[in-house]
């Protein structure tokens, strides 16, 4: 399984241990993302919720939104802040646009490979980065998920820099995205991810960078020829909560009578 989150860290963010789990209010959850539910992210969503209700003994109920039905990623990292969410998968760049610490993630060439990717964010680093972007941003990550590197693809061939020049491609709207085509002499287009196949096949843009499984699960091969393995950025997906509703969360009470 790619996702490796801290099961035990989110039921400790309760207060609790399994042994009190009767003694707390029941809380609800809302748990918000883009995947399909055939899809591994989806799958790690619901397998995410049944171990954290199984082990909380029923006090903890999560309510998952899964294919973008309540908004696309940004509409509901949005959604924490205004309590429509408690929780979302997605990767921990996509909140480069509260604070530029978390763009790290999408920094090219920074992770070598899965090894490298545990020891940097389930050791000291990931904790202090983690921290870091949460008293910038507001946000509270819990847990690092492998998403396996990004990779270039296109109607074209572009095997070095000088075939990158004018290739019309298109990036998440975070500036780290952004930035690191344009340096490379591409021309990035900012856009939802909703609409790059239909982009893609009226030749509004010559190109994406996602891993290997989102261009498969995508079917973008049906709208191009070539796929270049650059393995440019090795990505981390992260459970986020608003980092004022989670330390907010109950504590363990004593049993009613």
């Amino acid at each position: 399984m790619f996702m490796k989150l801290n099961l035990t860290a989110a039921i400790a963010a309760f207060g609790i241990g399994t042994a009190a789990m009767a003694e707390i209010e029941p809380v609800t959850l809302q748990f918000a993302h883009i995947y399909n539910t055939e899809d591994h992210w989806g799958q790690v969503a619901e397998a995410f919720k049944s171990e954290v209700e199984a082990k909380s003994d029923g006090a903890i109920t999560i309510n998952i939104s899964p294919s973008g039905t309540t908004g696309d990623w940004p509409q509901s990292i949005e959604g924490l802040r205004i309590g429509t969410n408690q929780i979302v998968l997605q990767s921990v760049g996509a909140l480069d646009r509260y604070g530029t610490i978390a763009g790290i993630e999408a920094f090219p060439y920074l992770i070598r490979d899965v090894d490298h990717f545990n020891k940097v964010y389930f050791g000291p680093v990931g904790e202090e980065l983690f921290g870091a972007i949460e008293e910038q941003s507001g946000f509270h990550l819990l847990g690092a998920a492998y998403r396996g590197a990004r990779h270039l693809s296109a109607s074209r061939p572009a095997e070095t820099l000088e075939e990158l020049a004018g290739l019309k491609l298109r990036v998440p709207p975070l500036k780290m995205y952004r930035e690191t085509w344009e340096n490379l002499g591409a021309s990035p287009v900012p856009m939802g991810f909703a609409e790059v196949f239909t982009s893609l096949e009226k030749g509004l843009i010559d190109g994406q960078e996602n891993p290997l499984e989102v261009i498969r699960n995508a079917s973008l091969y049906e709208v191009q020829d070539y796929v270049m393995e650059t393995s440019h950025v090795i990505g981390a997906m992260t459970l986020i909560f608003s980092a004022d509703y989670f330390s907010g969360l109950p504590q363990k009470r004593p049993k009613l009578c």
